[in-house]
């Protein structure tokens, strides 16, 4: 069995942070360009409900637009990759 760094990943997406804000967006492997969610790191702004979620989660599916908080960039993460996961199931990826 390989280790678990070196298996293949079932992700079809990869991430780029923004050096300048710290925004982490993720990009679809067919369309590299073509930001599909992000996530951002929360300040005292986010308010009460949020203060032990740390990051925020978005992903752009052209309809319901899923997004929550995070307690860390993986659970991040996993929730777009999940979320997206899920529309791009249905076939109807980067509708408008």
């Amino acid at each position: 069995m390989l280790p678990s760094k070196m298996l293949p990943s079932k992700s079809t997406l990869s991430s780029k942070k923004c050096p300048i804000t710290g925004v982490v967006n993720f990009f679809d492997v067919t369309e590299p360009y073509l930001s599909v969610g992000s996530v951002a790191k929360c300040g005292t702004e986010c308010g009460t409900a949020a203060k032990s979620q740390r990051y925020l989660w978005r992903v752009y599916d052209g309809g319901s637009n899923a997004a929550g908080y995070a307690p860390d960039l993986a659970t991040a993460r996993h929730q777009i990759e999940a979320s997206y996961a899920l529309f791009a199931e249905s076939g109807d990826r980067f509708r408008h």
